[in-house]
């Protein structure tokens, strides 16, 4: 076994490993942040589609409740725009589900981050107390050494 050297403070030797890892948790947090906005702003279109999608349902319903004669040109224009609409709405659930997924993607990244920072802190802490332990243990030494020699020193002054 090596021999212990007293030293005031505690050194841990992976500690830039440590620093490493917390950034690394603090971007990833950023990266599920963005994930999240990305999410917001798609349903933010999807919601802008529907609604537009409502006020030509609305029209179309206007012109059937409407007194006056229907026009089936306007009917046709609004058919093929409530189309058109349709398949708006439906890529952008897609993008909406892909956003999604990547937000989970980014969240299970986000746990392995804080996993790994998780596990070097418990490292740390337990090298810590070893070496608290290991400390005392030193200046117990170190007193007993002092007592000792006084003790040997004051019995050879009695002789």
């Amino acid at each position: 076994m090596t021999k212990v050297k007293k030293s005031k403070r505690f050194k841990y030797n992976l500690a830039s490993a440590l620093r490493v890892r917390i950034i690394r948790e603090t971007l990833q947090k950023e990266e599920v942040q963005k994930a999240k906005r990305k999410v917001e702003e798609e349903k933010q279109k999807l919601k802008v589609i529907q609604d537009h999608q409502q006020f030509e349902h609305d029209k179309i319903m206007e012109m059937y409740e409407g007194q006056r004669p229907l026009d089936l040109a306007e009917v046709k224009l609004r058919k093929h725009q409530m189309e058109q609409l349709q398949i708006k709405e439906d890529e952008q659930k897609e993008v909406v589900a892909q956003a999604e997924e990547k937000v989970k993607e980014e969240e299970k990244k986000l746990l392995k981050a804080i996993r790994d920072r998780k596990i070097l802190e418990k490292d740390k802490e337990k090298k810590q107390k070893l070496w608290k332990k290991l400390m005392e243990k030193e200046d117990t030494k170190f007193l007993d050494d002092i007592s000792v020699s006084r003790f040997f020193r004051s019995k050879g002054g009695e002789e």
